[in-house]
């Protein structure tokens, strides 16, 4: 019983999360579960797939190009440095 409401809060979490993608193009894939962080920082173009358990730490901006394919328990980092 607590695993299966555990399971429904983090699809939850996840469908808020997919919702503030900055842009999303047609027939984009992103398989549950997913962790982003700063999803308005993320583009992404037509025919995508991001499979399950992908981990996109988007503190600055991630374009994702069409056709491409991410497999599952892929981690993608971004920062942006400002040095003096």
């Amino acid at each position: 019983m607590l695993a299966g409401i555990i399971k429904i809060f983090w699809k939850l979490s996840a469908y808020k999360v997919i919702k503030k993608i900055s842009q999303r193009g047609n027939n984009t894939i992103i398989s549950l579960p997913i962790k982003i962080s700063h999803p308005e920082n993320i583009i992404l173009e037509n025919d995508v797939y991001i499979g399950p358990d992908a981990w996109i730490s988007s503190y600055a901006e991630v374009h994702i190009c069409n056709g491409t394919i991410i497999g599952p328990r892929v981690k993608i980092y971004t920062g942006n440095h400002h040095y003096d």
